[in-house]
């Protein structure tokens, strides 16, 4: 075994992690705290998560366990843009020579690869999709967990809402008992030829984030929940980072059985962690 895990910066649309090779260091994960305070962004390195790549722990043929920890230190199931992150590692890590990637996560196994210069990842089929939800706020909403719950809500212009007001009571609406994630999106005429416009407020953050790969995802599923047709379809997705994402949306027979998370994903640098990295505030 190797000495220390080697610690990379990468950033997904706009979304950044710092991701922790541990594939020689079975068991190895960072404590809550620990990445707390690695993603402070004027003390620590500053990332919106902190991605575990450990060894895989079955027979599956994985290529790495994915563990993932918001920026305060809580755990999350999934992240379509840590995902995305780990596997363009891994392929720079030599782990996937022909650009194919499969992670063991929470909620079994994820597969993504490597097209051009972007990274593609599998999101798990939406469960427990509801749709003309009565929101707090009397708003109306669209419910379905993509790898982590989501509330997808259309309004008439994103630029104009006050996010740090309207999202915190959505994100955790009592009648969702593991709180949610929230986008707020623009519908355009016609939701499957132009880019849709969205915002993204996530738990762990506790804050807005540059873009949220589950966001794009929700997004997506409650556009085609409500123009149903079975077959392919791609949305564009505009977020704050001005990265372009996509997502392929198969349905059959009026329910989105596949989701395809497109858009770059970039390696900043390798980090090499001083003694003062995981030092706690004043």
């Amino acid at each position: 075994m190797s000495g220390a895990p080697r610690l990379f910066k990468l950033v997904a649309a706009g979304n950044d992690f710092v991701v922790v090779d541990a594939r020689e260091h079975p068991g190895l994960e960072w404590s809550a705290e620990e990445a707390r305070r690695a993603c402070r962004r004027r003390r620590g390195i500053g990332a919106d998560g902190v991605v575990t790549l450990g060894p895989p722990t079955g027979a599956t043929g994985a290529t790495a366990r994915f563990h993932l920890r918001n920026s305060d230190g809580s755990r999350a199931a999934f992240s379509g843009n840590g995902a995305r992150c780990a596997a363009r590692l891994l392929s720079h890590l030599g782990a996937a020579p022909e650009g194919d990637v499969t992670f063991e996560t929470e909620g079994g196994l994820v597969a993504a690869r490597l097209i051009a210069h972007d990274v593609e990842v599998d999101v798990a089929p939406p469960r427990d999709a509801r749709l003309d939800l009565t929101l707090p706020d009397g708003s109306i909403g669209d419910h379905a967990i993509v790898g982590v719950p989501y509330l997808a809500v259309a309004v008439p212009d994103v630029d104009a809402l006050d996010l740090a007001s309207v999202a915190p009571p959505l994100r955790r609406w009592n009648a969702l008992p593991e709180g949610a994630n929230v986008a707020f999106y623009e519908t355009p005429a016609a939701p499957f030829i132009h880019p849709v416009r969205m915002r993204s407020y996530e738990r762990g953050v506790e804050g807005e984030t540059l873009s949220s790969g589950t966001g794009c995802a929700m997004v997506a599923t409650a556009l085609a929940l409500r123009h149903p047709a079975d077959g392919e379809r791609t949305v564009h997705l505009e977020t704050r980072s001005r990265a372009p994402l996509s997502v392929r949306v198969t349905m059959r027979g009026g329910e989105v059985t596949a989701l395809a998370l497109r858009g770059d994903a970039l390696l900043v640098g390798e980090i090499h962690a001083g003694p003062d990295l995981l030092l706690p505030d004043p």
